[in-house]
């Protein structure tokens, strides 16, 4: 009985001393602005209509503008129109411009684009590995790399596309005329 009453206490006191520092072990960023300032991984992905997306052919050469969304979800469909008018709006400049699907099947993202006529840069990410360095949990999500391959901007959310890749790309081609200004 008294070895009894002895192990209850010990397991007692090992769980109100372990539980917490099981607690503190340290956890993952899963903020993707905690990005910014990182160089980016270097990653080659298909595109559709054939070709890689390959991030080192842009570095030392051009901004890159990448747009993580799904043909499932319905705000990434409605951001579409941002990126595609900053995409135009930006031609001759050195800037890239990437919509990556994640997670999806190359048929199933090519079937998508022939059916809305979408003309874009479009890389699938079926295995998630840029979508997971980005830390895309949830999408539409902008990231905009800047010539040097360093990330200068992160952001999530149909409505922070477009403003994201204004704020950005107004400082570094000052001379574009924005989208905002042409509407007014």
């Amino acid at each position: 009985m008294l070895k009894h009453k002895f192990f209850s206490i010990v397991l007692v006191v090992v769980l109100m001393v372990g539980m917490p520092l099981l607690a503190q072990e340290e956890k993952e960023d899963t903020n993707p602005r905690s990005l910014i300032g990182e160089k980016v991984l270097e990653v080659k992905l298909p595109l559709v209509g054939g070709g890689e997306f390959d991030l080192s052919k842009h570095k030392g050469k051009d901004y890159v503008v990448l747009d993580f969304w799904a043909t499932w979800c319905p705000w990434c469909v409605k951001s579409t129109a941002h990126f595609v008018e900053r995409s135009e709006q930006y031609k001759d400049k050195n800037v890239a411009f990437y919509m990556v699907s994640v997670g999806e099947k190359m048929e199933t993202v090519k079937k998508y684009m022939e059916k809305k006529g979408l003309k874009v840069n479009m890389a699938v990410d079926t295995d998630w590995k840029l979508s997971e360095y980005f830390k895309v949990d949830y999408i539409p999500h902008v990231a905009i790399i800047d010539k040097e391959g360093t990330i200068i901007a992160v952001d999530v959310g149909e409505d922070k596309i477009g403003p994201v890749m204004d704020e950005v790309l107004k400082k570094a081609f000052p001379d574009v005329k924005q989208i905002a200004e042409e509407k007014e």
